[in-house]
């Protein structure tokens, strides 16, 4: 029997092809989840700057919220840590 993806999908999805910058953004992600450095992926993408990374998949980079909340932390109360032990 025949897998009917689409059945379960947005009828705004299921008529929609992939294009390039869908693709190129799904590579960016990839390398980021298989932990690849910001700067690999910059380079990988050809963004200009590190910023330019930053500010597109930033949010992918596992443990950046963690770590901002422990420098958050850190300033108020030090004996605590968002960071597991």
């Amino acid at each position: 029997m025949p897998l009917n993806v689409g059945s379960e999908l947005p009828s705004t999805c299921v008529n929609h092809a992939p294009e390039d910058d869908d693709l190129r953004h799904s590579f960016g992600s990839l390398l980021i989840q298989g932990g690849a450095s910001l700067t690999y992926v910059k380079d990988q993408m050809g963004h200009s700057s590190i910023q330019v990374t930053v500010d597109i998949y930033g949010h992918l980079v596992p443990g950046a919220n963690v770590s901002y909340v422990d420098r958050l932390d850190s300033e108020t109360n030090p004996q605590q840590s968002a960071t597991p032990a």
